[in-house]
């Protein structure tokens, strides 16, 4: 950002010389390829020396989010040196929440396995939408789009260009596995993404007497099925 600021380092066998409007600011000298300054031109702009104040709440963040008791510890023990805060500073900050803390440490129990059960095939398939990819397809599709079948585990893998074309893919798959099986699709699963929330596929699962299911906003595991990497059976279209 200095460069852009207008300032130029010209870098020599003795160090780098830092050089704005005109003048010499400051010579940093080399010691194999690391460049430090000496501070006796700080007479020449004081702010250079300013530093900001520092309080248990900064030595908490430089250290990591370390706990505070730690390094209150280790002020009072005399084990580091250069940190100018109390003990009893550090161990009062340990008393107000750290919003990074707690959303960095939040833990969440394990999900126990689903008590689905279904008796025969497209009683219950559950459909997931992946995307947009970073590399996109020889056919130009950035997106893949799944089915699983609960009963069976029979997986139909679909890639698209658009994920507009869900609202199509999804009558595609359905409708032909329907067909070929002489079943019919009683319900299927998805969650909360905006490309199975719309009123055309909305209007086909009424029209069919599909149920649709959905998950809860932020828990893929509910329909882990859909993006299961082992599925018994799978077909590629």
């Amino acid at each position: 950002m200095a460069t852009v600021a207008g300032a130029s380092f010209n870098f020599h066998q003795g160090g780098c010389d830092i050089i704005y409007d005109g003048k010499m600011l400051a010579t940093a000298k080399g010691d194999h390829g690391l460049y430090s300054i000496e501070c006796g031109f700080a007479s020449f702009n004081p702010a250079l020396l300013a530093t900001p104040k520092e309080t248990a709440e900064l030595w908490h963040n430089r250290l990591g989010h370390l706990g505070y008791k730690n390094p209150a510890r280790m002020v009072d023990r005399k084990k580091v040196k250069g940190i100018n805060v109390s003990p009893q500073e550090m161990l009062q900050a340990d008393k107000e929440a750290c919003e990074p803390c707690l959303k960095g440490k939040q833990t969440r129990l394990p999900f126990t396995p689903s008590e689905t059960t279904t008796s025969q095939p497209l009683e219950l398939v559950h459909m997931d939408l992946c995307g947009p990819l970073e590399y996109m397809s020889l056919g130009r599709a950035r997106y893949v789009s799944t089915f699983v079948d609960n009963y069976t585990g029979l997986s139909v893998v679909q890639p698209l260009e658009y994920k507009s074309n869900v609202k199509d893919n999804v009558k595609d798959v359905l409708t032909p596995m329907e067909n070929q099986t002489g079943l019919r699709v009683k319900a299927v699963r998805t969650d909360n993404g905006s490309e199975y929330l719309n009123k055309v596929l909305g209007d086909f699962f009424k029209m069919k007497g599909i149920k649709h299911e959905r998950t809860v906003p932020y828990t893929a595991q509910q329909n882990g099925k859909a993006v299961s990497t082992r599925p018994r059976k799978s077909v590629a279209s």
